[in-house]
């Protein structure tokens, strides 16, 4: 890979990777650049530009557009959804059509909901690069006219100046050299100059002069579309965590299901029951098993999270980007205009001439010799001339500029001839510090002064300057001193760099800038000065010495490196690579075209700020407030969504296994036939009924009919309706949509699933109430006719007068208590799902908590109020004392739920059980001194 990014840049030439002068490309490229030069002033005509266009296309970044119908009929296909498709496929089998339309139904909200939640992210994104659309200053047919960037086509003349972006590569025509910031190519801080005949990229950005140009190359021709393909490979190489987390627990649930509901429909048969009737009864446990809106949950919990962060000034590519944001444990940032501000400042000057008073007495002199311009001045002029003293600027403007020689290359320093207010004439020049004291008659007096501060300066990785003038109406030069220039960190990012490490999260700086530079912007921001001495910062040749060595040589190298020099895109890449290779959750930060490829590879690619169209397309999350502090905001806030989205996976795992279970169980350990007659028969006998048989007994659905009764449903193996299992999903997961706004405590450190803990809980959270539903039905089954425990009053009704002072529960009114018993369970779990302390150390969010009153008590007035007439499973409604004792029954259960989870809790952190990732504690320290 390597290789064939480097035979890239060797063809596009030492330009792109900080030379100077580019190279001829090869596969005839030469030929296509003399035939754009070939256009005249007039530029070209509509038809030439037709033809170019056909032959061409536009001049936009290929983007892999996926099919918006098979986009959306992918979230009608997966595990989950196949196990709504098989539940509605067997109803249907069954002629069951009401059923049929509720599954139908809730496959299409699924589906829908999901569709366009994640589609409204891609359309944030699709805004904002619409909004930032660049356009280009053209001459056609003789006229020069304003026209969208993605319409030019090679041979077109265009018009490059002043803080324009180049919107292709160009070759440049004549005229003075222009200074072109390739920071998005390159990641250098200062600008280049580009002349005649030169080559400028896509991207590139004109920060002085102004020239005509010749468009070469457009679109994916570019060496900005040219790097897509790279972005294309990474792209095909990532997977979010998310999708497999989600995979792997639907696989799960899914097998079980399948493989408990072929036992049962197996033991049904065996034992007589019909293949229909049995069938019935495996499509309910079926139906029990799918947690259905487990997906469409989840999403929209990120969705409301992608808006919090889109508020923060983080806009979501993609919604999954949320929880691999949470478990974030490295983030590779990029130096300039990230990590610093990308402008030039001016630092403690060296004085050299003892006639000099002061430090800003040399700056005063400095900033005669730069050009004075309202706009479009060299980057180092401006800075020098900004940094004036305010005492100083009335004098400075009282000295007139009488002639300037701009920087060149060749002499390596400018030169001011400068008239004073009372006609005496001076030259002021600054420039290269070893250039300009060879200019000085004092330079036998200054020389080891002055190259032993620009050795040190150099060291440190600062640019310096030499200060020189003549005397009054003389050729005579004096070195006067020594400018020191430094890309300054931006104001809140040594902050922002200890928040990370307080949060687990280790800051790598990656540049393209010299080792000196990296070191020295390190230590000003706090990255890798936790170990004492200097920051380990690995330049690309030890780099490759260590790739040279093995693998491991070059993992624990990128592993233990507090940041990367001089590198180049393809290191970026490997570097991303290396440390995901051993376990890392990486992030990266970019703004350029070089950044695109270890944007896409990164689990989290993050465009910051200004960021070119190559990274934008290629980032997860696109800033758009400058510098770090964003990314903190996203991170804490990525850690809140996560934490309400592994509660929320919990919580239904949990509830999924108490359903499949207690069906599962209930169907093989208890036989209603035995507690309840099935039918007026003297043959039929219920063990210790007061009843010697079933024999006179009528038909509890018929509408005359009197006690005793005999139950026609009592003859299958116990399950609740469809319909019933189906209320209680919508109304849980309906409800729980409202955990989105949950109140959560963002974690201390990088989070992970930890699968195994997070199944172990869900287990524990499921087991309970599985075993309080299975006594509950215990009892239930033992209130029936005739068997009159002294228990029943609290659940059942008063038998007719002439049968005693008894009471039973109806076998209707049983499947009624045991769907309001899981009902509320279910809500329950919630509550103790949503802590990893008590249940009550968080308060619940205002929205869930009157969505958790809003469901029980929808679930409680269905029970006491509604009948549900079912071929199969009928219910009729309960007393309110039952409704009450089940509440009672369930609150009771809930504590002993929350005794159970604290105590597995306990024992998980006590021993490190099932931990994906261990804590860095040193890390966790590193922002705050007094930890350590």
């Amino acid at each position: 890979f390597r290789d064939t990014l480097g035979a890239m840049a060797a063809e596009e030439g030492d330009a792109l990777l900080g030379g100077d002068t580019p190279k001829v490309l090869e596969f005839n490229e030469a030929d296509e650049i003399v035939m754009a030069k070939k256009t005249g002033p007039e530029g070209l005509n509509e038809t030439q530009v037709a033809e170019r266009l056909k032959q061409y296309g536009l001049n936009v970044l290929e983007e892999k557009k996926k099919n918006e119908l098979l986009v959306f009929l992918g979230y009608f296909w997966g595990p989950m959804p196949f196990m709504i498709w098989l539940a509605t496929i067997v109803v249907a089998i069954e002629g069951d059509w009401d059923d049929f339309g509720v599954l139908m139904t809730l496959q299409m909200v699924n589906g829908v909901v999901g569709y366009f939640e994640e589609k409204s992210a891609g359309d944030a994104i699709d805004a904002l690069k619409a909004s930032l659309a660049p356009l280009a200053r053209v001459t056609r047919n003789g006229n020069v006219q304003m026209i969208e960037a993605k319409l030019l086509v090679p041979g077109d003349v265009i018009t490059i100046k002043l803080g324009d972006i180049v919107p292709a590569d160009c070759i440049l025509g004549p005229g003075k050299p222009c200074e072109v910031d390739q920071a998005a190519l390159t990641g250098e801080s200062l600008p280049v100059t580009r002349g005649e005949d030169d080559k400028v990229f896509m991207g590139s950005v004109i920060r002085r002069g102004e020239l005509e140009a010749w468009v070469a190359f457009t679109g994916s021709r570019t060496f900005f579309g040219r790097a897509a393909e790279m972005v294309n490979k990474a792209a095909a190489e990532q997977k979010g965590r998310f999708a497999k987390v989600m995979l792997q627990n639907t696989t799960i649930l899914l097998t079980l299901s399948v493989t408990l509901c072929v036992v049962i429909f197996i033991k049904l048969y065996s034992e007589g029951i019909g293949f229909l009737e049995a069938l019935s009864t495996v499509v309910v446990i079926l139906v029990a098993c799918i947690p259905i809106a487990m997906q469409i949950v989840s999403t929209t919990v990120m969705a409301v999270g992608g808006r919090v962060l889109a508020d923060k000034k983080a806009i979501l590519a993609r919604l999954s980007a949320i929880e691999e944001l949470a478990g974030m444990d490295v983030l590779c940032s990029d130096k300039t205009g990230t990590l610093t501000q990308n402008k030039l400042k001016l630092y403690d000057p060296v004085l050299v001439d003892p006639t000099l008073k002061s430090a800003s007495e040399l700056v005063f002199i400095a900033s005669l010799a730069a050009k004075r311009m309202s706009e479009g001045a060299d980057a180092i002029d401006t800075v020098i001339a900004n940094s004036v003293a305010e005492a100083d600027k009335p004098r400075w403007k009282e000295y007139v500029e009488t002639d300037f020689t701009p920087f060149d290359p060749v002499i390596k320093r400018t030169e001011a001839t400068v008239q004073t207010p009372n006609g005496d004439v001076f030259k002021v020049a600054k420039g290269a510090t070893k250039v300009v004291l060879e200019m000085c008659a004092n330079k036998a007096d200054c020389n080891d002064v002055v190259l032993g501060a620009n050795l040190d300066l150099a060291n440190r990785g600062f640019r310096s300057l030499g200060v020189a003038m003549t005397k009054a109406n003389s050729d005579e030069w004096i070195f006067k001193g020594v400018l020191s220039l430094f890309d300054p960190p931006r104001h809140d990012t040594k902050q922002t760099i200890e928040t990370a490490y307080t949060m687990g999260v280790d800051v790598k700086m990656i540049t393209g800038d010299q080792t000196a530079i990296a070191i020295e912007t390190c230590k000003n921001i706090s990255i890798g000065t936790h170990h004492g001495g200097d920051p380990k910062i690995l330049d690309m040749k030890d780099f490759l010495a260590a790739e040279d060595a093995g693998l491991a040589a070059a993992k624990e190298i990128v592993k233990t490196s507090d940041g990367f020099a001089e590198v180049y895109p393809e290191h970026k890449f490997r570097i991303v690579e290396l440390l995901q290779m051993q376990g890392f959750t990486c992030g990266m930060t970019g703004d350029g075209v070089n950044d695109a490829p270890a944007l896409k590879k990164s689990q989290i690619g993050i465009a910051v700020e200004g960021a070119t169209d190559a990274a934008r397309a290629a980032a997860d999350i696109v800033l758009t407030a400058p510098g770090l502090g964003v990314i903190i905001d996203a991170i804490i806030t990525a850690r809140m969504i996560f934490a309400r989205v592994r509660n929320y996976v919990i919580y239904r795992i949990a509830c999924t296994l108490q359903l499949v279970f207690f069906f599962f169980l209930g169907c093989l350990i208890f036989y209603p036939s035995q507690y309840y007659c099935t039918k007026d028969s003297d043959s039929d006998s219920i063990s210790g009924s007061a009843f010697d048989d079933c024999s006179g007994t009528e038909d509890y659905e018929s509408s005359d009919s009197s006690y005793p009764y005999y139950y026609p449903s009592a003859k299958y193996s116990f399950c609740i309706p469809v319909l019933g299992i189906v209320i209680i999903t919508i109304l849980n997961d309906g409800c729980m949509l409202t955990i989105a706004r949950d109140h959560v405590i963002p974690a201390k450190a990088p989070q992970s699933w930890d699968l195994n803990q997070l199944r172990v809980v869900a287990t524990v959270l499921g087991v309970v109430p599985l075993i309080s539903s299975l006594g509950l039905l215990m009892l239930g089954l033992n209130c029936a006719d005739g068997l009159y425990p002294w228990y029943a009053s609290w659940v059942g009704d008063k038998v007719p007068s002439g049968y005693g002072d008894h009471y039973y529960l109806a076998y209707e009114k049983l499947t009624t208590l045991m769907y309001l018993k899981i009902s509320i369970s279910d809500f329950l779990t919630l509550f103790c799902a949503r802590t990893r302390g008590p249940f009550y150390e968080r308060l619940p969010s205002l929205p869930l908590f009157s969505a958790f009153l809003f469901a029980t008590v929808v679930a409680t007035l269905v029970a006491v109020n509604a009948d549900i007439y079912d071929g199969t499973y009928p219910m009729e409604h309960i007393s309110v004392q039952a409704a009450c004792f089940v509440w009672g029954w369930n609150i009771f259960f809930f504590l002993v739920q929350d005794v159970c989870k604290l105590a597995i809790y306990a024992t998980f952190d006590k021993y490190n059980l099932f931990q994906e990732k261990k804590v860095d504690a040193e890390l966790l320290a590193r922002g705050n001194p007094k930890q350590v």
